[in-house]
């Protein structure tokens, strides 16, 4: 399952954007690994939860989006 997918799971396609951009910058739609996103986000929000590679993504994404919709 890719990332794009588990976001859609809890957000709209608008969301799910806004969301990203928050999440991982301005670039987010020229990212090609997971890893990469993994480490713009630390980068921008590691303060509030840090990811680490081995994690299951889809326990990490709704935690980011609450984090997300708190700091809205």
């Amino acid at each position: 399952m890719c990332l794009r997918d588990v976001v859609e799971n809890y957000l709209n396609q608008e969301q799910a954007e806004e969301f990203a951009f928050w999440a991982f910058g301005n670039d987010f739609k020229n990212f090609s690994h997971q890893e990469v996103f993994l480490e713009k986000w630390n980068e921008l929000h590691g303060d509030l939860l840090f990811i680490y590679g081995y994690g299951m993504i889809n326990e990490d994404i709704p935690k980011m989006i609450q984090i997300w919709q708190k700091q809205k």
